[in-house]
């Protein structure tokens, strides 16, 4: 019970910290907390949005199981973004040279990325047991050299024949084929809740998600070698004694922690911004849609309502490969906007386009990169 209790202690202090803090805000701006909490739990209690907080999570959520596996033993992986992009450009590149029937296809891709993220963190391990480079450093300039040299220079390499959807700001390798696409599991979810709707789609890598979790409990909490690996991380010199090589250990927990890490460029794209906006609507609102060049949705957040244009589901329609190509590998998120509806994640572009180039849109609506 006590162990539960300090296990539990960081996430609801964390909470309550955050309760506080937003409280004293809200109140500074004139605002009522206890209307501002009502309407976001108003609003977090829709079906739809709880399909948007878990697809949206799931990214989140893997990479602090691969940070995490780095931190039980001593280690701060800081490389995650770099070691998940390597990963991700990889697995395009296999997923769309490869025609294979669904769950090969998927199983290939997958580890894939998952083995070129690990080799990439493993480079970290490998500098800090022979040459005692910290990992800290290692890994922040391994991520520079991922971001601004290997994947600037690869994704020039590995340009896929977009015909004529390609330009400037259109690159990316080969299109994946439908079977190299990871299944929703709405059919799953909606055994147990209601149909979802407004286009939402559950993405399936939350149930790998849910896997890398217990696989992350178990082998780190019930196995000889989470032991040794804790072990080592707690104190090095007692382990050495007691037979654990650290290096070895050193190196086998950077490159967990980066097979984990390359499963992020998967979960980040589940959806559609087409889907989320216009496969929803009647074939009415579709033309009075076309017709006027914009539609209004009731905002969530305020009296006023939300206005999409129609240029935005055209602008999407240009770049239907993942389904969009990321102008900036900084980041797998499309969007950082609200309302809901615009916010996406494309999930059929197997490379995100050129590095360095960052979208200009402003907040409130959907972006391509």
């Amino acid at each position: 019970m006590r162990k539960i209790s300090f296990s539990l202690a960081a996430p609801v202090g964390a909470f309550f910290l955050t309760l506080v803090v937003s409280t004293i805000a809200l109140m500074a701006f004139g605002s009522s907390p206890t209307e501002a909490y009502g309407d976001m739990l108003s609003h977090a209690s829709k079906l739809e949005t709880q399909v948007d907080i878990v697809n949206r999570a799931t990214p989140f959520y893997l990479s602090a199981v691969a940070a995490a596996i780095g931190f039980r033993m001593n280690l701060f992986n800081i490389g995650v973004e770099g070691q998940y992009l390597m990963g991700f450009l990889f697995a395009a590149q296999v997923g769309g040279l490869v025609s294979l029937p669904q769950v090969l296809h998927i199983l290939v891709i997958m580890l894939t990325a998952m083995i070129v993220s690990s080799l990439y963190a493993g480079l970290a391990g490998i500098l800090k047991t022979t040459r005692g480079v910290n990992e800290v450093i290692s890994t922040i300039m391994l991520n520079a050299i991922a971001i601004g040299g290997l994947i600037a220079w690869l994704q020039q390499e590995w340009q896929g024949d977009l015909g004529e959807n390609f330009s400037s700001t259109s690159l990316g390798t080969k299109p994946i084929d439908e079977s190299g696409l990871l299944p929703t599991i709405n059919g799953l979810l909606e055994l147990v809740t209601r149909e979802v709707g407004q286009g939402k789609e559950l993405t399936g890598m939350f149930l790998i998600a849910i896997l890398v979790g217990v696989a992350y409990y178990v082998l780190l909490n019930r196995t000889r070698f989470g032991f040794d690996l804790r072990a080592s991380g707690i104190n090095p010199f007692a382990a050495r004694a007691g037979g654990v090589p650290p290096k070895r250990m050193v190196l086998a927990a950077m490159m967990l922690s980066g097979a984990v890490a390359g499963l992020i460029g998967i979960a980040a794209a589940p959806d559609f911004t087409e889907e989320l906006i216009w496969s929803s609507l009647s074939d009415t609102a579709k033309a009075d849609f076309q017709n006027s060049g914009q539609i209004t949705f009731e905002n969530p957040y305020g009296d006023d309502p939300v206005i999409y244009t129609y240029q935005l589901i055209q602008d999407g329609r240009e770049h239907l490969r993942l389904q969009a190509p990321l102008r900036t590998p900084a980041t797998l998120f499309s969007a950082a906007c609200r309302p809901e509806p615009a916010c996406t994640l494309w999930r059929k572009c197997p490379l995100w386009g050129p590095l360095g180039e960052v979208t200009s849109r402003k907040r409130g609506h959907a972006s391509h990169g």
